[in-house]
């Protein structure tokens, strides 16, 4: 007997409609079936087998053959009851009373029927692929969607990278599985946070460090999520902004260095857990399979994107997916490309990883459709906007040979040892580059194109956007209020052409603050240094770290950050700071451990002076002493300052690093501020920078000046 294809799946949408397969069985069912697709049709004869009904009958006998098997075990409530009990059970699902439970029971059971009636229709061979009830199945769709994609396609994406397949007709392989060739990691679970850009993009970073060095390491997604600051970490991004981020950061994490939490956190990247690098990436042709395909094969893992908003797709479990509805303008949800291949039958596909677990798709992944015809992909397809990764740790092709000796020096002379060949390659990448920027500089140095020389120092093999990310974290409150005041203890007596705090003895040694952002912790202990030398005659070293663990509640925020003014406010209001030998400094934040027996130094008020007025800075560093200071510190000449008088035009206004000034000079005919940086003695001139002073507040030194009264 032949039924058109056409004709069943519009008989079974009929039966489907009825709900006449959900709550009866048996031949109850037939009978009461026929009775009403007969009544539906207009026929209500059934004897009447001439020739204009007879369509309708034998239609009608078809879905009846069709549904005997599945009605032999409907979906009824005693079977819903055991499915659901047994789901919850494998999905360890607790729900905040039984009105919450009666909603997520809703919606499952929606979820199941919608399962079930694709399955029936899939077995007509309506469907490609099957469905299967999954973790996600209390789930609506939407909300679905809501917590599970977050691919956000920026409005204008830079075409200038991208990648051009080349004209060769070679004979690319029918099919290719990466993960038979070791460069993918197991399948991971992204949570309920819209991370899927951060997935996409570590698995494509994966795929090509496996490829370059044979090692395959999982990578971390929390990296990206937390460090990525032009995407929106749970809330959402694009992975060219991620591959940017580990260019420019000079790498990216391990997953066991930095395991992924699920939720937005503080960065906390650490070179030395760094597991790749990245030199740049190409982006395919925007619904180009055939580049898709050759990329695939050439290349390696694909960062693509994909509509991932229908129940098809979040309930899929084999076959290959194919949904015309699939929506090619809403690109939502980033996934890896591993692969492709065909059916016995032919039909095409990609081997896609999500990273919604293994409970999801086959095992994880799922099989999507790919069509081409004509050199065109097919209208109704599914259009992908595809990223591609560039190859990572090609670095070694670019080292110098005649430098490896220096290498080699440079790196014991600061003790720098590097978990892996991966990171030291990376990290040999970043030194010679800087090397080349400090050798470039001093030669213009030395035809008087600059004031200043530059030098390798131990940040060599770290990129400038870690140092800032590192060492500079002051933050400006919001709220800051200043109000300046006379200075205390200034007199009528002439302005020096020259002050050193350091010769006068009101100047404790240069301290390291390590990869903690505590620079305004130690700014403002060593103003207050300054001020307790002055009034007792005894130079002591305070405790930054009593101001890291201890000033939260002012408003700053230990190693992320803070500023100078809120921890002198602390030390008012808690009268006192202990030294630094009594609670010395551990480079991360701690439990308050404040001891008032071991307290050295108090404050009983602060003051600012006025703002970005340089006149008022040099008086008050003749008449006072050293004063706490902002600076831009994001050149990367200041980075590697060694001697001189620092000048340099490009130097903003906007200050993220705290220093102390401790005085002020001329060198060469150049006015310069005398700066003591918290960056270790082998920075700078033995932890010193002299920088440009009548220069239109240059890094803008005079913004925020402040200092204690005691």
């Amino acid at each position: 007997m032949y039924v058109p294809k056409a004709e069943r799946s519009r008989l079974l949408q009929w039966a489907h409609a009825s709900d006449l397969t959900s709550h009866l069985g048996g031949a109850r069912t037939l009978e009461f079936l026929r009775r009403r697709f007969w009544e539906t049709t207009g026929q209500r004869n059934s004897t009447d087998t001439s020739p204009s009904l007879r369509p309708r009958m034998l239609l009608c006998g078809c879905v009846l053959l069709l549904l005997g098997s599945v009605l032999a075990h409907p979906l009824d409530k005693m079977s819903l009851d055991a499915q659901w009990d047994s789901w919850k059970t494998t999905h360890m699902r607790e729900y905040n009373g039984l009105g919450e439970e009666v909603i997520r029971r809703t919606i499952w059971e929606k979820n199941m029927r919608l399962i079930e009636a694709h399955n029936e229709e899939a077995a007509l061979g309506i469907h490609s692929y099957e469905l299967g009830m999954n973790h996600l199945g209390d789930m609506t769709s939407e909300e679905i969607v809501e917590k599970l994609t977050g691919l956000q396609v920026p409005m204008n994406r830079d075409r200038s990278n991208t990648w051009i397949p080349d004209n060769n007709v070679e004979k690319l392989p029918r099919s290719i599985d990466y993960r038979k060739k070791g460069m993918v990691t197991p399948v991971k679970n992204q949570l309920s946070c819209g991370s899927c850009w951060a997935f996409s993009s570590a698995g494509a970073l994966e795929g090509q460090l496996a490829k370059t060095t044979g090692k395959l390491i999982d990578l971390s997604p929390q990296n990206l999520v937390d460090c990525v600051t032009e995407n929106n970490g749970c809330g959402g991004g694009y992975m060219t902004k991620a591959f940017e981020y580990v260019e420019e950061n000079g790498g990216i994490d391990t997953d066991e260095a930095y395991p992924y939490l699920g939720q937005d956190e503080q960065c906390a990247y650490n070179a030395s857990g760094m597991g790749a690098q990245c030199r740049g990436f190409k982006e395919i042709p925007e619904g180009d399979e055939r580049a898709l395909t050759k990329a695939v094969a050439k290349v390696g893992p694909v960062a693509v994107g994909i509509d991932a908003t229908l129940s098809t797709f979040q309930f899929y479990q084999s076959g290959v997916y194919y949904d015309p509805n699939c929506n090619k303008d809403d690109i939502n949800h980033a996934v890896l490309a591993v692969g492709y291949g065909q059916t016995a039958k032919g039909a095409k596909f990609w081997i896609v990883k999500n990273s919604w677990s293994e409970s999801w798709g086959k095992q994880g992944y799922i099989m999507m459709a790919l069509i081409i015809k004509c050199n065109r992909v097919l209208q109704g397809m599914m259009l992908w906007r595809l990223l591609l990764t560039a190859l990572c740790g090609t670095a070694v092709a670019l080292f110098d040979p005649m430098l490896e000796q220096h290498w080699q020096m440079w790196k014991k002379t600061h003790g720098k040892n590097y978990q892996t060949e991966v990171e030291e390659l990376g990290r040999r990448e970043i030194w010679e580059r800087n090397l080349q920027l400090i050798s470039l500089h001093n030669l213009e140095a030395s035809m008087d194109m600059h004031t200043y020389d530059l030098g390798m120092n131990h940040m060599g093999d770290m990129t400038q956007k870690e140092i800032v990310q590192s060492f500079a974290s002051l933050r400006v409150p919001a709220d800051l209020k200043r109000e300046p005041s006379a200075f205390v203890g200034s007199s009528s007596a002439p302005i020096p052409d020259t002050v050193d705090w350091r010769e006068k003895g009101y100047v404790t040694e240069v301290k390291m603050q390590g990869s903690c952002g505590s620079c305004w912790a130690f700014s403002s202990v060593g103003a207050l240094e300054g001020q307790l030398m002055k009034t007792t005659g005894k130079l002591i070293d305070l405790s930054p770290q009593n101001l890291v663990d201890c000033s939260s509640k002012y408003g700053n925020m230990g190693c992320n950050g803070g500023f100078m003014s809120k921890a002198f406010q602390y030390v008012i209001d808690n009268q006192g700071i202990d030294s630094d030998q009594s609670y010395p400094y551990k480079a991360v934040q701690q439990q308050c451990s404040y001891n008032p027996a071991q307290r050295s130094a108090n404050c009983s008020r602060y003051s600012f002076l006025p703002k970005g007025d340089e006149g008022a800075l040099k008086e008050a560093l003749a008449n006072i002493g050293p004063i706490s200071v902002g600076i831009d510190a994001t050149r990367p000449n200041f980075a590697f300052y060694r001697n001189g008088v620092y000048n340099d035009p490009t130097c903003t206004k906007k200050v993220n690093h705290a220093v102390l000034a401790v005085g002020y000079g001329t060198l060469g005919g150049q006015d310069y501020w005398l700066v003591k940086n918290s960056w270790g003695l082998s920075w700078g001139d033995q932890g010193y920078i002299r920088m440009s002073r009548n220069k239109d507040n240059q890094c803008g030194i005079a913004l925020y000046a402040c200092y204690p009264i005691m």
